[in-house]
């Protein structure tokens, strides 16, 4: 759509009864929107409103990437394929070998290029930014957060943590041996600067955090092997991050003496914190509420996926379908009152992939560029 045509659509547009236009909204991609709310700013508010939910699913490799095997589904309209999505050369330049996802908050995502690059990328837009490299120098001992955009102030935060001492796991997971370092990211001054430390753990840690109410969590077990770690202890706990007032705190979930870290995973649904973990014949979802204490709210249990031993919940769908990435490689949907499954989108058996829910946005990233 050209700038004359656009110029024409807002007048038309205008004269249109607003629940009508309401309904337009809904059909127009979001870089039409992005043209319409620039044209005529009485848009604004109707445009933010309408933004879709979307997942999308992301392939870690560069040669995946080549093949085009990106894709955005819609968790509301049975997970059919929106697009397959290819981002733009100097997205794709930015790395030779590897990308993972490692945080995401209002539709800005944070990703790792090859072993320690950082990048945002707002999947909607298509804007991509470089961000500076922090000043610590750890590359695998690492988890990040995703803070957020801040439409008040016009700005984004980034938490990174990082550990001297460590382990790389397969599951996602890092274990830490020494003390934890935590460096805070802001987009305005475009600088990473270090805040306190926590004392010295020995513990396994989920690598990707979750946002959640203002902070970040990660889901924590003490242990100082992998096979305490895959041990069923009522010791997990939860480290969350206040972006507010950047202070660290534990959270301990009740005793549940059969989960273990490696077969669970934290992530959000229906708005709430839940703990995802695979039992001996079933999956299940626990929901948790916390207010100074943290209790389960609500249990889902749901059939469990041959040879699969992980799974990482992704969104729940206006029809409560729960979505999950399983094993880091297929988007599985499980029907809650039919207690059955399905693979909606499956990835290579050879390679890992990432999926993150996320709703449309119209931040931009560099906003010089608009």
């Amino acid at each position: 759509m050209d700038a004359k045509n656009v110029r024409y659509a807002s007048l038309s547009l205008q004269n249109l009864p607003k629940e009508i236009l309401k309904e337009i909204l809904l059909f127009i991609p979001v870089k039409c929107l992005l043209q319409l709310r620039c044209v005529n700013k009485s848009f604004c508010s109707l445009v933010n409103t309408h933004l879709k939910r979307r997942i999308l699913f992301l392939p870690h490799s560069k040669q995946q990437f080549a093949e085009y095997t990106m894709q955005i589904l819609s968790p509301d309209t049975d997970c059919g394929s929106v697009e397959k999505l290819f981002p733009e050369t100097p997205f794709f330049d930015e790395f030779m070998y590897s990308t993972k996802i490692y945080g995401y908050c209002n539709g800005l995502i944070c990703l790792i290029l090859d072993m320690d690059g950082l990048g945002l990328w707002n999947p909607s837009t298509n804007d991509f930014k470089i961000l500076p490299r922090p000043g610590n120098p750890f590359h695998g001992g690492v988890f990040y957060g995703m803070g957020g955009y801040d439409s008040s102030i016009d700005d984004y935060k980034l938490v990174r943590a990082a550990a001297s001492r460590f382990k790389d796991d397969d599951h996602g997971l890092v274990y830490i041996d020494s003390p934890i370092k935590f460096e805070v990211f802001t987009g305005i001054s475009n600088t990473w600067r270090r805040i306190g430390d926590i004392g010295t753990l020995q513990c396994y840690i989920q690598k990707q955090a979750v946002h959640f109410s203002g902070s970040l969590h990660w889901l924590k077990q003490i242990s100082t092997t992998l096979d305490e770690a895959y041990a069923a202890y009522p010791s997990l706990t939860i480290l969350c991050f206040d972006l507010a007032n950047e202070k660290v705190r534990e959270i301990c979930l009740p005793a549940k003496r059969n989960l273990s870290i490696v077969q669970s995973r934290l992530g959000v649904l229906g708005g709430r914190l839940c703990v995802c973990s695979y039992e001996e014949t079933d999956v299940k979802i626990r929901m948790i509420d916390y207010n100074g204490k943290a209790c389960w709210s609500e249990v889902i249990s749901l059939i469990k996926p041959i040879a699969s031993s992980y799974a990482i919940p992704i969104c729940i769908s206006r029809k409560r379908e729960v979505i999950t990435l399983t094993d880091g490689r297929d988007l599985v949907m499980y029907n809650i009152s039919e207690n059955s499954y399905r693979k909606i989108a499956v990835g290579d058996s050879q390679n890992s992939y990432n999926a993150v829910f996320f709703i449309e946005s119209l931040v931009r990233l560099n906003p010089d560029l608009s």
